[in-house]
């Protein structure tokens, strides 16, 4: 194999090292819809002032993107990603002071512009340390670092929030966000592997204008999906959470409690609380029918409905009648307390 033919010498180091930059700034994206109900409660906001607070990432988020390519293109990555590091993480420390609506929503506006281009100038900077046929893999590491954001970042923040408060939150990925940038700064390196020219002579020679490639239907097509995705995305990051808590009656800590309320009969099947292998970490149930009954969901070959929980409530005109159609309830609780 020839040099080109292989990565560089140290690319998996930076392959970790921009896969934990993709991980940080997935979780500053994520952190205001998680910490979304504290925040209501302490600053009395309505549901549409959230949404604004949540949709004003994205006001230069696209922008900021396409500029960052510009300069990606002129610039080095290397410094590039510093550059933005350093700014999303100076701007979750104002969320330790006393904040408001406004200043909310004019740092998760610069927040946005910071991190527009992250994505695209993180491939960039990994493109320099890999050929063109050993990209693939590197380019889905990097990608994941959005998803193991999730994985990782949703317990060690919820913690936080329920065990110091939403502001603190905020002040963790910034301490996060700067310990990488000096890391990136000691480690960080520039790629020397740039794709060779277009063999003269072909009709590809010439630099390909901007109006002609953002015209291309297979452009335009990927800019359609990004759209939806996108669409999709900031939902989640702004109201899953509020949806799971004020929705469906989970506490903060995500699962538990739960709470089911009906106004005629009502149909469960597993109610599980368990955050944990010891009963200290379980969550509680409550479930009340005001009019009917409590019975099982009724699929095929269940015998109850299985209850796990610390402590466990039922309300009901009649509470796990034996028929055909209402099957037992079975539980496993600490305290259990019907109400018939």
């Amino acid at each position: 194999m020839t040099l080109q033919d292989r990565p560089l010498k140290g690319a998996w180091g930076m392959t970790a090292l921009i896969f934990l930059f993709m991980l940080i700034n997935f979780a500053d994206k994520m952190v205001v819809g998680l910490a979304a109900n504290p925040i209501m409660e302490e600053l009395k906001l309505s549901p549409e002032q959230f949404g604004l607070i949540g949709s004003a990432f994205f006001f230069v988020f696209p922008f900021a993107a396409v500029l960052g390519g510009f300069v990606a293109n002129r610039a080095q990555a290397r410094h590039t990603l510093l550059v933005m590091a350093v700014f999303w993480s100076m701007l979750q420390f104002p969320m330790l002071g006393a904040v408001s609506f406004e200043v909310l929503i004019a740092c998760r506006i610069l927040l946005g512009a910071a991190e527009g281009p992250a994505n695209p100038v993180a491939t960039h900077a990994i493109y320099k340390w890999f050929p063109d046929s050993l990209r693939a893999m590197p380019t889905a590491v990097v990608a994941q670092g959005s998803a193991i954001g999730v994985v990782a970042a949703v317990p060690m923040l919820n913690w936080i929030i329920v065990h110091h408060s939403w502001h603190w939150a905020f002040g963790a990925l910034g301490i996060a966000g700067l310990l990488w940038a000096i890391l990136w700064f000691f480690f960080g390196r520039e790629g020397t592997l740039v794709d060779p020219p277009v063999a003269a002579g072909t009709s590809g020679g010439e630099p390909v204008p901007y109006r002609r490639l953002l015209a291309c239907p297979s452009i335009v097509a990927v800019c359609c999906t990004g759209f939806a995705s996108y669409w999709g995305l900031a939902l989640g990051l702004t109201w899953f959470t509020p949806y799971l808590v004020d929705g469906l009656g989970n506490s903060q800590t995500v699962g538990g409690n739960i709470r089911y309320t009906a106004q005629q009969s009502i149909e469960v099947g597993l109610l599980d609380t368990r955050n944990g292998v010891t009963q200290s970490s379980w969550g509680d149930v409550s479930v009340a029918s005001n009019v009917s009954s409590i019975t099982d969901a009724a699929a095929a070959g269940d015998s109850a409905v299985n209850i796990y929980a610390a402590s466990a409530r039922f309300s009901g005109d009649r509470l796990g009648e034996q028929s055909p159609a209402n099957n037992a309830v079975e539980t496993e609780v600490d305290v259990l307390s019907a109400v018939m």
